[in-house]
């Protein structure tokens, strides 16, 4: 009998380099695999990077035009020379206004008196006109009530605007009313410009400006308007953020269609990857359409080993797989940093621009226990804005937000320190937390806080009194570093010590020192 046959050298090779092949290949799409998984998490998280951007221009635009309108609520007469005075370093800061404008209500009876008064401020040929063809611009047709171009800023490169009757186009016309009805600032779908001369499109977004106490309609007095040059707005919010390998791409409401396309920026030759997101900007939904192809961040990265026969191949395939394995370690770190600064901007409260609750809280826990270890003194303030319900419910929430976002600046100017904080607490209430701040300093800057807001006099257009508005303070200080005392209850003292300084009268500050809880009044 024939002893069996045993395999040749030449077929054990080939068994062993193809199960090494296999092993390799099964590696490899493992590893591959989740490089492009991360190749996709960073593209999503840069296009998340790109529209925090984007909304935080939006939101600046808008701050822009309730600024604006806060001027003239203050004012009791707005001249040409004031608005000019008032919004040009506003138009030097951003290059992408066209213009910044106001348009008084006009009924057809004093038609004629607005057309002389304008001329003789130096606008000889000044008259209501109306768009009769795109580039051509008539005397306006008889109708009702008009909204003309008054006051344009600059007035070299937007001559051609003044006295166009906004309500005269249809679509600036649809945002007159839709503006009016809502009392909120509200944009035009995409328009030709007609304050230039070229064929340029942008937006105009409108902010009604109310006066008296009459019914809402009868009140308005005109509209403060910002005419923006759509394309120089958005590349200003986003070419630092638009990587290689990326398109954006805005649309009108929520759906994506060409009809409705109002911006698109192309860095990208194919459609690889896609991450849509709808945002509000000026009172209207837009979305944001992101597509991407292999060019972004250079395309998915892996390091592919090259093996040669039976051993050689694992050994090169282990290799790879380190580096695999430090290459998803680098990427990975630099994930958790840009996570970490999307986790910096969650911190923050989105109407005052002081850090939020949940910030104001960590911190708190961290000093208490750095006063414990280091027995240095800790202060903290709760400060409460002296009749603010009756104050919104007044004057309204857009004056109250004002007053807020006002109070909130004075507390960023004052508490200047790197390791103070100051934060909005909820509502109408704020605190600030003093670290290696005794009893006397905490108090200093708590009276100081008290006379900025109450210089800062906010009042409501429609009062026939001036109304300031106060503050009340509680402060609580801890003197040596003492321990065993938790968050909550120096918050609770403190808090106290605010409901004191309301009970005393108002506009004040009360202060305690830190006591235990047993002993607290």
């Amino acid at each position: 009998m024939k002893p069996p046959a045993i395999p040749s050298i030449t077929k054990i090779t080939v068994i062993t380099m193809a199960c090494a092949v296999s092993l390799a290949a099964l590696i490899f799409k493992i590893v591959y695999d989740h490089q492009v998984d991360l190749w996709k998490k960073d593209f999503v998280h840069q296009s998340q990077k790109t529209i925090i951007n984007l909304k935080s221009e939006m939101k600046n635009n808008e701050r822009i035009l309730l600024d604006i309108l806060s001027f003239y609520k203050a004012s009791p007469k707005v001249t040409r020379k004031a608005f000019k005075s008032y919004v040009s370093p506003i138009l030097e800061r951003n290059n992408f206004i066209q213009a910044l404008q106001w348009a008084p209500r006009v009924s057809a009876e004093n038609r004629k008196k607005v057309e002389e008064q304008a001329r003789g401020d130096g606008f000889v040929n000044f008259q209501f006109t109306e768009l009769k063809k795109p580039g051509t611009l008539v005397m306006a047709g008889a109708r009702p009530e008009y909204y003309p171009v008054y006051f344009t800023e600059p007035f070299i490169g937007n001559e051609s605007g003044m006295g166009f009757d906004l309500a005269s186009e249809s679509r600036r016309l649809k945002t007159i009313k839709g503006s009016k009805e809502s009392g909120e600032l509200l944009a035009t779908n995409k328009v030709h410009l007609v304050e230039t001369q070229s064929q340029e499109s942008g937006l105009s977004v409108f902010l009604p400006y109310y006066g008296g106490i009459a019914h809402r309609d009868r009140r308005l007095k005109g509209f403060i308007v910002g005419v923006y040059r759509l394309e120089a707005m958005v590349n200003n919010a986003i070419d630092p953020y638009l990587e290689k390998g990326m398109n954006l791409t805005i649309f009108e409401g929520r759906k994506i269609s060409s009809e409705d396309k109002l911006f698109t920026k192309s860095k990208a030759n194919d459609d690889l990857i896609r991450y849509k997101k709808e945002i509000k900007a000026f009172g209207k939904s837009w979305m944001i359409l992101f597509r991407g192809d292999k060019s972004f961040q250079d395309g998915i990265k892996w390091h592919p080993p090259i093996a040669s026969a039976g051993g050689l191949l694992l050994l090169f395939l282990l290799i790879s797989i380190v580096f695999e394995i430090n290459d998803f370690r680098t990427r990975h770190k630099l994930l958790s940093e840009n996570n970490m600064q999307l986790e910096q901007l969650s911190n923050l409260d989105a109407l005052t621009g002081l850090a939020n609750r949940r910030c104001f809280d960590e911190n708190l826990v961290k000093e208490l226990n750095r006063s414990s270890r280091d027995q240095t003194p800790l202060s903290l303030i709760f400060l409460d804005v002296d009749g603010f319900k009756e104050f919104n419910d007044t004057y309204g929430h857009l004056v109250g937000d004002e007053c807020l976002r006002q109070i909130g600046n004075v507390l960023q100017k004052t508490v200047e320190r790197s390791h103070d904080l100051a934060a909005r607490y909820g509502g109408e209430e704020f605190a600030v937390i003093l670290p290696s701040t005794n009893p006397k300093g905490g108090l200093v800057i708590a009276e100081r806080l008290r006379e900025l807001v109450e210089d800062l006099d906010l009042t409501s257009p429609n009062a026939s009194i001036l109304q300031s508005v106060t503050i009340s303070l509680g402060l609580v200080s801890i003197k040596h570093g003492e321990k065993n005392i938790t968050s909550q209850a120096l918050i609770d003292q403190a808090d106290q010590a605010l409901y004191e300084a309301k009970k005393q009268g108002k506009n004040r500050v009360v202060h305690f020192e830190y006591s235990s809880p047993s002993v607290v009044r």
